[in-house]
């Protein structure tokens, strides 16, 4: 039952996400089409700015899911009760904290947006609404996520986030105002929270959210400490991933326009970065049961497995991006909003970066074992902002996404093998550094062999040179990948979730 529900988190997961990215970036073209780079900047600005006001909710939720996965287990739901009770009333405290924070924010944003944007503040006000609800509405989420049953309302998000995403293409097309475009998104954002909220509500009928029974002090000292160390975590990773286009908005040489061109590549790499989180998310779960039950060689064998799907999978499209993710942004917003040259493959490399040690995330959030590195993102962080602010000055937009680069390469890249090594597999990492290593020169080689084959053929059509390029990206990868690796335990597995899924649907069209 644990491997199903992980598969269908990870496939619902994955699906909505997918879903939400291509209706997005259709949203996207019709966006700059009718308000144009300056908005598209102020959007992208605004949601980074608060996406920090959101990261507590991702700290304490992780520690929630951690202290509910045994009381779930067990069916004790006296246990649950309490827990969620108290995740109630912190959830309420940061939700009005949020909002204090938002609102002290107001005075600074002509600071910030230099260009003359009308209704600036209302404007922010709405993305702070959107942001703030989600604290009093949402603390049930972490039922589903430690239960696995977030794809019994992947229906409701689905749904919602379609519905939302036509009407804002419709009224793009038909009233082309932004003040419309962000509230859209604030009245279908409460809709789907407060559907979602009732449904757990319905299945969860053995949990009271109004208990009596409070937590002990030992207790609540352990998720505290839990939450603080998750909260450094999640701020650092925001404050390396978050503020550049802060960082780029507040340089009077580039602005809040290249803001919006910067944007475009972002969006895109951070929703199939996101895509991918998901489906590794949909086995976290599973991973923290089998760190009670199984052990320390079998979540070694296992991790390893995530380790090299996460390698396939962000390689792939790392080698994708390189190639083609210019050649689409130019397709669909046209040549002034194309990126080239080394910024591209600065671009591509923190993707790959930043994206190939999610797997370890993925074990220490499953295992708890976020607390002895909870200073390391905010090192990288400080390291992050001086070198953008020093590099920014002097390369422009390449100078400001190389320092992210930089201070990736500098702290999480050893450290966060180190510290999952050491206190969940009880070992050294120096093999996952050599793999890792071996993965990069690979991913290099496929690359230099694309780039030759690629740029050996000569197509004039931008839309079938795209499509050709795309289908020898995925030929050759493939094909190197499964000579290199196909003796492998990890490739094996790979390989026989792949041959299960085509026998499958050679099954189904037999029977049809």
């Amino acid at each position: 039952m644990r491997v199903k529900k992980s598969f269908l988190n990870a496939f619902s997961n994955s699906l909505i996400l997918i879903i939400r990215a291509v209706l997005l970036f259709v949203v996207r073209i019709v966006f700059v089409k009718t308000l144009g780079k300056i908005y598209l900047g102020v959007d992208s600005l605004f949601t980074n700015i608060l996406l920090v006001l959101s990261i507590a909710d991702s700290g304490i939720s992780t520690a929630i899911n951690f202290s509910l996965y045994k009381p779930l287990s067990d069916k004790d739901y006296t246990k649950v009760s309490v827990l969620m009770t108290f995740y109630k009333k912190v959830y309420k405290i940061l939700g009005l904290i949020v909002i204090l924070i938002g609102l002290s924010m107001l005075p600074f944003l002509n600071i910030i947006v230099k260009e003359n944007v009308s209704n600036i503040h209302f404007i922010f006000i709405l993305y702070l609404s959107t942001t703030a609800m989600t604290y009093f509405i949402s603390y049930k989420d972490a039922l589903l996520n430690a239960d696995q049953n977030n794809y019994k309302v992947s229906f409701i998000t689905g749904g919602t986030y379609i519905v939302m995403y036509l009407l804002r293409i419709l009224f793009l097309l038909i009233l082309p105002n932004f003040i419309v475009f962000v509230l859209i998104q604030l009245i279908m954002l409460l809709i789907q929270r407060v559907m979602i909220n009732r449904y757990i509500t319905k299945s969860y009928k053995n949990v009271d959210f109004n208990i009596d029974k409070k937590l002990s002090k030992k207790e609540q000292k352990k998720i505290y400490k839990s939450v603080g160390s998750m909260f450094l975590n999640k701020i650092g990773n925001y404050l390396v991933t978050g503020t550049d286009n802060i960082i780029i908005s507040a340089f009077p040489n580039l602005g809040i326009a290249l803001v919006g061109i910067y944007a475009n590549y972002y969006s895109i790499t951070n929703m199939t970065d996101n895509i991918i989180n998901r489906g590794l998310s949909g086995i976290t779960a599973s991973f923290g049961d089998l760190a009670v039950n199984e052990s320390k060689e079998v979540q070694e064998n296992v991790f390893n497995i995530i380790s090299f799907i996460s390698f396939f999978i962000y390689g792939l499209i790392t080698i994708g991006f390189w190639f083609l993710l210019t050649p689409l942004i130019k397709i669909c917003f046209g040549n002034s909003f194309g990126l080239e040259g080394l910024t591209l493959l600065v671009i591509c490399l923190n993707f790959y970066m930043i994206g190939n040690v999610k797997s370890l995330d993925v074990i220490k959030e499953a295992t708890g074992n976020y607390v002895q590195d909870r200073y390391a993102n905010i090192i990288q962080a400080i390291i992050n902002i001086i070198l953008s602010i020093i590099l920014g000055k002097i390369l422009g937009l390449l100078g400001v996404i190389l320092a992210t680069l930089i201070s990736c390469i500098l702290v999480p890249l050893w450290n966060k093998p180190y510290i999952a090594y050491k206190y969940i597999f009880n070992k050294k990492p120096f093999n996952y550094y050599l793999k890792q290593l071996m993965y990069l020169i690979v991913l290099s080689i496929i690359a230099f062999i694309c780039y030759v084959i690629i740029n050996s053929i000569a197509i004039n059509n931008a839309l079938l040179s795209f499509a050709v390029t795309g289908i020898i990206i995925v030929v050759i990868y493939v094909l190197i990948i499964s000579l290199l690796f196909f003796k492998t335990n990890e490739y094996k597995y790979l390989f026989g979730i792949f041959k299960n899924m085509v026998n499958k649907v050679i099954k189904k069209k037999a029977n049809v």
